[in-house]
C-alpha cells in the first residue's frame, strides 16, 4: 500500500519467510496450541483483509477523490471531479467473493478448522489479487499521472513516434514543464526534456517544428511559460493548438496535476 515500496525491494528476504509460513502452517494443521500466534495471525489477516477490501472499493474511491480534487489550486473541485466521474465504476464480483472468502478463513480459523481457513485464505489473495490487477488498478487513470499526460498529449497529436490520426507529423520530442516523473520517463522516451533542463521559448528555424509542450499547470512555472510561448507563436505566424485540461493525482507524492499539452508548428493555422 505504500507508493515507493515495490515488491521486488525484498526479494531476498522471500526465502527466508517461507520455512518460517511452512513451519508455521505445520504447527497449526498438527493443532498445536499457539494461543499468541493464533491470536495475532487472526488481527493481522482481519486487518490486512479489511483494508484490502476497503481501499479496493467504489467507497474509497470516492472519497479519495472527493479528498484530491479539493486540492487543486487552479481548478474548482466540482469540475475535476465531473472529469473524474468515469473512473468510479468496476466489475464487482471477483470483489464479493474475495469479501466472502476472507471471511470465511476468519471464521474458520477462530473455529480451529485450519486446512479450511488456510485454503480460504489463499482463496482470497486470489480473487482480490485478480480484482485488483484486472479491473480496480486499470480502471483509476486518474491516479496514473503519465497516463493522463499521454491523454492530453494525444489531444494535439503530441506523442513521439505515434501516427497521428489527422495526418500531422509527429513530434520528435516532449518539453515538459513542471513534471517529471520516472513513469513519464519510460513510456514517453528519453530524448524528451525535463525541468529544469527545458527552455521556455520556439525556436526560429521551421526544421525545429513540431514543437509540442506538456504543462502541468498546477506548477507555478507554466502558466508564465504557455502565455511567453502565445505570444511568441503569435509573432512568428506559427499554429497553435492547446488541449483541454486533463486532471489526475500523483500518488507518488499526493500532488495534483493538471495538464495542458501544446503543439506549435511551423506555418500558420488553416
Amino acid at each position: 500500500l505504500m507508493p515507493t515500496r515495490l515488491s521486488h525491494y525484498i526479494l531476498p528476504a522471500y526465502p527466508a519467510f517461507a520455512p518460517l509460513c511452512g513451519w508455521a502452517t505445520v504447527r497449526l494443521t498438527e493443532d498445536n496450541r499457539l494461543p499468541v500466534s493464533r491470536a495475532v495471525s487472526t488481527v493481522l489477516f482481519a486487518v490486512g483483509g479489511g483494508l484490502l477490501l476497503l481501499v479496493s472499493s467504489p467507497l474509497a474511491v470516492r472519497l479519495v477523490q472527493e479528498e484530491a480534487a479539493g486540492d487543486f489550486k487552479t481548478a474548482d473541485a466540482s469540475a475535476v471531479l465531473a472529469s473524474w466521474q468515469g473512473f468510479a465504476g468496476y466489475p464487482m464480483w471477483l470483489w464479493g467473493l474475495g469479501a466472502v472468502a476472507t471471511l470465511a478463513a476468519l471464521v474458520t480459523f477462530m473455529m480451529r478448522r485450519t486446512q479450511t481457513a488456510i485454503l480460504a485464505g489463499v482463496l482470497a489473495s486470489l480473487l482480490l489479487g485478480w480484482h485488483a490487477r484486472i479491473y480496480f488498478l486499470p480502471s483509476q487513470a486518474w491516479v496514473q499521472p503519465t497516463e493522463r499526460a499521454k491523454t492530453a498529449l494525444r489531444e494535439v497529436c503530441g506523442l513521439p513516434a505515434e501516427t497521428c490520426a489527422d495526418g500531422r507529423e509527429s513530434p520528435a520530442r516532449i518539453l515538459a514543464i513542471g513534471y517529471a516523473e520516472p513513469s513519464y520517463v519510460m513510456t514517453t522516451g528519453t530524448q524528451n526534456l525535463h525541468p529544469p533542463e527545458t527552455p521556455v521559448g520556439l525556436p526560429l528555424d521551421d526544421a525545429a517544428y513540431p514543437v509540442v509542450y506538456l504543462f502541468n499547470m498546477e506548477d507555478e512555472a507554466s502558466a508564465p511559460a504557455i502565455a511567453q510561448m502565445q505570444i511568441e507563436a503569435v509573432d512568428q505566424g506559427r499554429c497553435y493548438t492547446f488541449s483541454n485540461a486533463v486532471y489526475g493525482l500523483n500518488y507518488s507524492n499526493g500532488d495534483p496535476v493538471k495538464f495542458i499539452a501544446a503543439r506549435y508548428d511551423a506555418q500558420p493555422c488553416d
